[in-house]
C-alpha cells in the first residue's frame, strides 16, 4: 500500500460518494495522494478490506468523517440502520479512531446538522461534541470552506503544510529566480548551478513536484512565453493541476485490467514530466473506455433484448391459459423494452399484442378488446407503410379488418362493417394471386365474410348484392384453397360460400331460391367431410349450426313429410353444435346457437299437435338471451327477442293463456324498439302488423270464456 497516509477519508458510499471523490482529488492536489487515505484508489487488489481498513485508521492523525442528510438514518437489507450495526465499516472506522485518539472532523454536507449524541451508538456518541466543518457543494462558498478545511488539518501534528493552489505565492524569494531557470530549461539545459539546485528543492517542497516534473514545467512556461511576471503565478498552476490529475487518474476497482495499466503509466508519466506522453496514454485509456462502452452498450442491449423476449414468452404462456388480456400487456411491455432501433421487433411484439385483444374479443364477446385491437392494428399501419413493406402493411389491413368484422357483426349500422370491406380490398392490393396465393385466397376468404354480414343488414337490392359478391369472393378464393392443399381451410371456405348461398336462398321463395339452400346444404356437408369434431371441433360445431339454418330455411318450405324431415334434421345439427359450443367457451356463438335450435323447435312445435317443442323453444330463446343481451349485440338480442315473442304467441294458441300473449307482445315490442333505434325501418311494417294481431288474440281471449289470463 506505499507510505501511512496521515489523512483518512471516511463516508458512506450510499449517500457522500461523490463529495468523497471530490474532497479526495481537492485533498490530494494540496497534500499529495499518497497522504490521503480512500478506500477506492489506496485499497489494492488482494488485500482484506476490514484488515486494510483498520491499518488505515491506525497509521492516520486524522480522520475526515463525511456526515450527508441520510448519513444518520442508512438502513441495511435487514431494515435496521446501519450505525447500530457494530460491524458497519463507517461505524468501525469512526470508532477506531476515537478510540486512538485520533483528530475526528465531522464534515457536514448540504448544511447537516452535527449528529445528536442521543442518536448515536455508545462508541460514537463523542463525535457529537468534535468540532465541525460544513461544506456547502455547489455555492460560492465552497472553496473558502475547502480551503478552512485545509487549514484545519494543517494545524493537525504529522500533516504536512499544504502546497500551494492556484492563486497562492510562492515564498522565499523563489519567484525571481524563475525567469534565468525557465530561459535554461527552454535551451535545453544541461548543468543546475547550487542556487538553482536550492530553488529547485524550495519549489519541491511548495510545490509537491519533483526535479523531473519543475524542468518540464519550466520548459512549458518558457515555449508559451508567459511573461515573466505572470510565470510564478503559472507554476503555482500547473504543478496543482498535475498534482489533482494524478489523483484523478489512478485505477479505479472496477477497471479492467488494460485501463487499469495504462492509467498507472500515465501517472508515472506525470510523474516523470513526460505530459505528452500522459496525454498519449490517457488517449489510449480513452481508447480502451470507448470499446468497453460500446461492448457494454452491446451486451445492454443484448439483455434488453433478451428481457423482453422473456416478457413476450410470459405473453406466450398467458395465450396458452386464454388470458388474452394478461398476453396483450406482456407483448406491449415487451415491445416497450427492446432498445432504440429494434423497429422490427417491436412491431412483432406489437402485432402480437394487437392479435391477443382480437383472440379476446372474438373468443368472449368482449368488445372493448375488440376496439382496442382495432385502435392497435391502426397504430401498427402507420409504422408499417406499404411504400417500406407492402406484406407487413397488407397482412395488418386484413388483420384490421377481420376486427371490424367481428365487432361490425355485434353492432347496429353498417359503419364497421363497411370499413372492414374496404381494409380487405387494401390488403388485396399487395396480397395478389400470382404473388402470395394463399395469402390471397384468405383474404378474398374474409372479404367474402364482411360482404356476408352487410348483405344480411338490407334486404333489398342492394342487400342481395353484397351477397352474390359475397358468393363471388368465396368462390374465387376456392381456387387457391384447395382440399388437397389446404383441407381445414377449404372446409372454411366451403362453410363461408354456404353461409352466403343459405342468405341469398332465404330471399328466394322460388325454385332458385331453393336451389341456393341446397347448395347451401351441400357446401356444409362437404365441409364437414374436413373439419371433424376431433380437428377442430369448434369449427365442427360452427358448420354444424349453419347447416342446422340451411334445414331449417328447406324445411319451412315443404309443408309435408319432407319438410318435416328437414326440420328434424336441422334441430339435431344444432344439438350437435352445442356439444361443443359450450358456453364458457364460446359465449356469444353458444347463444347463437341457442336462438337457432329455439327457432327450429318453434317451426317444428307449429306443425306438432302438443306443446313439447314448443315449451322447449322457449327455454332455449332464455337461455339464448343470458349472454345475447342488448348492450352487447343488440340486433342479435332484438332477434332473439322476436323468435321468443313468436313463440310464447304460438304457445298462447295452443293453450288460449292470455299471459302468454301478454308476454309475447313484451317480447316483441321490445324487439321493434331495438331495430327502430339501430335505424332498421324496413322492418317496421312486420312488427306493426304483429303488434295489432297479438292485440287481436288477446281481445279476443278475453272476451271469451275459459280463457286463461
Amino acid at each position: 500500500m506505499g507510505d501511512a497516509a496521515p489523512i483518512f477519508i471516511s463516508y458512506r458510499r450510499s449517500d457522500a460518494a461523490g463529495h468523497a471523490r471530490a474532497l479526495h482529488e481537492y485533498l490530494s492536489g494540496r497534500f499529495g495522494d499518497d497522504r490521503v487515505f480512500f478506500d477506492r484508489s489506496t485499497i489494492e487488489g488482494g488485500d482484506i478490506f476490514p484488515d486494510t481498513l483498520r491499518r488505515g485508521v491506525e497509521a492516520c492523525v486524522a480522520l475526515l468523517a463525511l456526515i450527508a442528510p441520510d448519513w444518520l438514518a442508512v438502513t441495511g437489507a435487514e431494515g435496521t440502520r446501519r450505525l447500530d450495526d457494530p460491524r458497519d465499516f463507517v461505524r468501525q472506522e469512526i470508532a477506531l479512531a476515537l478510540e486512538r485518539g485520533k483528530k475526528v472532523i465531522p464534515v457536514l454536507f448540504d448544511d447537516t446538522p452535527v449528529p445528536p449524541a442521543d442518536r448515536l451508538p455508545e462508541p460514537l456518541k463523542a463525535l457529537a461534541s468534535c468540532d465541525a466543518l460544513t461544506l456547502r457543494g455547489k455555492t460560492y462558498e465552497y472553496d473558502t470552506q475547502r480551503r478552512d478545511l485545509v487549514r484545519l488539518l494543517a494545524r493537525v501534528p504529522g500533516v504536512r503544510e499544504p502546497l500551494l493552489e492556484a492563486g497562492e505565492a510562492i515564498a522565499g524569494g523563489v519567484a525571481a529566480q524563475l525567469p534565468a531557470m525557465i530561459e535554461a530549461a527552454t535551451r535545453g539545459w544541461q548543468r543546475v548551478s547550487d542556487a538553482q539546485q536550492e530553488t529547485i528543492r524550495t519549489l519541491e517542497r511548495q510545490l509537491g513536484a519533483n526535479e523531473t516534473q519543475l524542468r518540464a514545467f519550466f520548459q512549458i512556461i518558457g515555449e508559451a512565453q508567459v511573461p515573466p511576471e505572470q510565470q510564478p503565478a503559472r507554476l503555482v498552476e500547473i504543478a496543482a493541476e498535475v498534482r489533482q490529475l494524478r489523483a484523478q487518474v489512478a485505477p479505479e476497482p472496477g477497471d479492467a485490467p488494460e485501463v487499469a495499466r495504462l492509467k498507472d503509466a500515465a501517472r508515472a508519466a506525470l510523474d516523470a514530466g513526460r505530459l505528452q506522453k500522459a496525454d498519449d496514454l490517457l488517449e489510449q485509456v480513452e481508447a480502451a473506455q470507448d470499446a468497453a462502452l460500446a461492448q457494454q452498450q452491446r451486451d445492454i442491449e443484448r439483455q434488453q433484448i433478451e428481457r423482453a423476449a422473456t416478457t413476450a414468452q410470459r405473453g406466450g404462456v398467458a395465450l396458452t391459459r386464454l388470458r388474452y388480456r394478461e398476453a396483450a400487456k406482456h407483448f406491449a411491455t415487451a415491445a416497450r423494452r427492446l432498445p432504440p432501433g429494434k423497429e422490427e421487433q417491436a412491431l412483432v411484439y406489437l402485432n402480437r399484442e394487437a392479435d391477443a385483444l382480437y383472440r379476446r374479443g372474438n373468443e368472449f364477446g368482449e368488445n372493448g378488446a375488440l376496439v382496442d385491437a382495432i385502435a392497435r392494428y391502426r397504430a401498427l399501419l402507420d409504422r408499417r407503410p406499404r411504400e417500406r413493406v407492402p406484406l407487413d402493411w397488407a397482412m395488418t389491413q386484413n388483420n384490421l379488418g377481420n376486427a371490424l368484422w367481428r365487432l361490425g357483426e355485434r353492432k347496429s349500422g353498417t359503419g364497421r362493417l363497411e370499413e372492414a370491406v374496404v381494409a380487405f380490398r387494401e390488403a388485396l392490393k399487395e396480397y395478389t394471386r400470382d404473388r402470395i396465393p394463399l395469402y390471397w385466397a384468405g383474404t378474398q376468404n374474409n372479404l367474402g365474410n364482411a360482404l356476408l354480414s352487410l348483405g344480411e343488414r338490407d334486404i333489398g337490392k342492394i342487400g342481395t348484392g353484397r351477397l352474390k359478391e359475397a358468393v363471388v369472393a368465396c368462390r374465387e378464393a376456392l381456387k387457391e384453397r384447395t382440399r388437397e392443399r389446404v383441407p381445414l381451410d377449404w372446409a372454411g371456405t366451403q362453410t363461408n360460400l354456404g353461409n352466403a348461398l343459405l342468405r341469398l336462398g332465404e330471399r328466394d321463395v322460388g325454385k332458385i331460391g331453393t336451389g341456393r339452400l341446397e347448395e347451401a346444404v351441400a357446401a356444409y356437408r362437404e365441409a364437414l367431410q374436413e373439419c371433424t369434431r376431433e380437428r377442430a371441433s369448434l369449427q365442427w360445431a360452427t358448420i354444424q349450426n349453419n347447416l342446422g339454418t340451411a334445414l331449417l330455411r328447406l324445411g319451412e318450405r315443404d309443408i309435408g313429410k319432407i319438410g318435416m324431415r328437414r326440420l328434424e334434421e336441422a334441430v339435431a345439427a344444432y344439438r350437435e353444435a352445442l356439444q361443443e359450443c359450450i358456453r364458457e367457451r364460446v359465449p356469444l356463438q353458444w347463444a347463437m346457437s341457442q336462438n337457432n335450435l329455439g327457432f327450429a323447435l318453434l317451426r317444428l312445435g307449429e306443425r306438432e299437435s302438443g306443446t313439447g317443442s314448443l315449451e322447449e323453444a322457449v327455454a332455449a330463446l332464455r337461455e339464448a338471451l343470458e349472454e345475447r343481451a342488448r348492450d352487447r349485440v343488440p340486433l342479435g338480442w332484438a332477434g332473439t327477442q322476436t323468435n321468443l315473442g313468436n313463440t310464447l304467441s304460438t304457445l298462447g294458441e295452443r293453450t288460449r293463456d292470455v299471459s302468454k300473449f301478454k308476454k309475447a307482445r313484451n317480447a316483441i315490442e321490445a324487439a321493434f324498439e331495438a331495430f327502430i333505434q339501430a335505424g332498421q325501418e324496413q322492418y317496421r311494417a312486420y312488427f306493426e302488423a304483429r303488434l295489432r294481431e297479438i292485440d287481436q288474440k288477446i281481445a279476443d281471449l278475453t272476451e271469451q270464456p275459459g280463457a286463461e289470463g
